[in-house]
């Protein structure tokens, strides 16, 4: 489902009922869609559940209003999810049930939306011709293309999401294909405009995963000492469950996991791929490797790009701050950078947890200082340099400059990893609409003063580009970077009324 203003669109008391996710906790960060996990084992089949947990555990950074598993033993398949962190969803009884050969998992993060119980996977569907349960992370940019042609089919839909569409999909490209999931899978590539990665497990034991032709999300396999298959969104979906790493899915790969074989299959190969930049800069875990490329590494070389722009720029600091947890590893790289000390003066309090409520006109302001507090002996009398992935809107910016202001400090300058956002994301993340986002028909001295800044240093496209590490500008044969240059890899013309649905 597309990214739309969380703000307005989602009904705040439902949330706060069924998951205490709260209006002001949301507008921290940036927010990507899912994570998704798949296992095959083959001797530990009374602990599949407890290691689809794990490494749903491992993955709950890509996704926490809700989360489920489905297992396939003997043909039959159960299914358990909720409303929910991972953790308060299973405990050691609903795991213990949840046993078999092959099992999926998923964490889900909303962008739309009054009902958290719609959307929450994996979805299960009974076929024409297979019983098959999916676990998606992405969007579907042509969603009402392909669902106005299931409806002609004669299909109905229950709900306007991304994963019903891709079920009832499955369901007629199978029926097409006298029941081959390969060429079904093939037929269902074609179709679909999109950013998305998908595991299918049936009830005829098997999973099949595949990844969209441009390879915007991640996905990865490998193998336990064991013989147990995994394939996760990140590299620590395979770790935690003891799975060495063997691969990265392609873009337009397609993986058939069955009790016996392991069969790949490249469904399509484009010219260039289209990565979702944000994983290296925010989304994945910084001890995460995506498509070769470790995020942290990724991240401590933006941050000394960013420390050879502030010296370039003639700035001036005494101490570096990131902004905990998302600008802590660029910040290591912009003091290493520049030489100015690197010091933890905002400090996160993670045991806020998301229950709080307060009036909504002071939601932010007031989420920033119950999420954070400044360390005042340390930037007293002192000229700071702040660093973070990404501003968005600006308001909760504002309100740590403030913070950091009250505190005594002299000057305060923001480091950002990130390009300007000028550009609405139609590939999965939660951005608002362009005329919230703050960059889009500002310089960069109009920003820094409607923010309080002394100054505001941006990454640029070409610095970013180079620190991720596939290319060297001008050179960009594998990254999404629509929302920095409005250049959006894909084949149907999205419009941001699709912010409505649901994945």
């Amino acid at each position: 489902m597309f990214f739309h203003n969380l703000l307005l669109k989602v009904n705040l008391k439902t949330l706060k009922e069924k998951l205490s996710l709260s209006n002001e906790d949301a507008c921290l960060s940036i927010k990507d869609h899912c994570g998704i996990i798949g296992i095959r084992t083959t001797k530990r089949i009374h602990d599949l559940g407890f290691l689809l947990y794990q490494g749903m555990l491992a993955l709950q950074h890509r996704g926490q209003s809700s989360a489920g598993i489905t297992v396939i033993n003997k043909k039959n398949m159960k299914t358990i999810s909720d409303v929910g962190y991972v953790k308060d969803i299973f405990d050691k009884n609903t795991l213990a049930a949840l046993k078999g050969k092959f099992g999926i998992g998923h964490v889900r993060y909303p962008t739309a939306g009054t009902d958290l119980t719609v959307g929450i996977q994996p979805f299960v569907l009974q076929t024409r011709q297979l019983k098959i349960a999916i676990a998606f992370n992405g969007t579907i940019a042509n969603f009402d293309e392909v669902r106005n042609f299931l409806m002609d089919q004669g299909f109905r839909f229950s709900h306007d999401t991304d994963t019903e569409v891709i079920g009832k999909l499955i369901d007629y490209a199978l029926e097409e294909e006298n029941g081959d999931m390969t060429k079904a899978c093939k037929k269902l590539v074609g179709y679909l405009d999109g950013a998305y990665s998908i595991l299918i497990a049936t009830n005829k034991g098997e999973i099949i995963a595949f990844r969209d032709t441009l390879g915007f999300k991640p996905l990865c396999y490998g193998k336990t000492k064991e013989g147990d298959f995994v394939i996760a969104s990140e590299t620590m979906g395979l770790t935690i469950v003891g799975a060495e790493f063997e691969d990265d899915v392609k873009p337009g790969e397609m993986v058939i996991i069955t009790e016996k074989s392991i069969k790949k299959k490249r469904l399509v190969k484009e010219e260039k791929v289209a990565h979702c930049m944000f994983e290296w800069v925010y989304f994945a875990r910084p001890d995460a490797i995506l498509d070769g490329i470790s995020a942290y590494e990724a991240r401590e070389r933006i941050g000394k790009g960013l420390g050879k722009l502030f010296k370039e720029g003639g700035y001036e600091a005494d101490i570096v701050v990131p902004i905990p947890d998302s600008g802590r590893i660029a910040g290591i790289g912009f003091s290493k950078e520049t030489g100015i000390e690197y010091s933890e003066a905002l400090i996160r309090n993670r045991y806020v947890g998301r229950t709080f409520i307060m009036p909504r006109q002071t939601a932010r302001e007031e989420a920033v200082k119950l999420k954070l507090n400044v360390l005042s002996n340390l930037v007293k009398g002192k000229k700071v340099v702040l660093v973070d992935d990404s501003i968005v809107r600006g308001t909760t910016s504002k309100g740590i400059i403030q913070m950091i202001r009250d505190a005594g400090a002299t000057h305060v300058y923001f480091a950002v990893s990130c390009p300007q956002l000028i550009n609405p994301c139609f590939m999965g993340t939660d951005f608002p609409t362009e005329r919230e986002l703050i960059a889009c028909g500002r310089t960069d001295e109009e920003i820094a003063k409607i923010i309080g800044l002394d100054a505001v240093i941006y990454n640029t496209i070409p610095l970013l580009v180079e620190a991720i590490g596939f290319d060297k500008w001008p050179e960009n044969n594998h990254l999404c970077l629509a929302c920095l240059n409005g250049d959006y890899p894909l084949k149907s013309n999205p419009s941001q009324l699709l912010c409505e649905r649901e994945s």
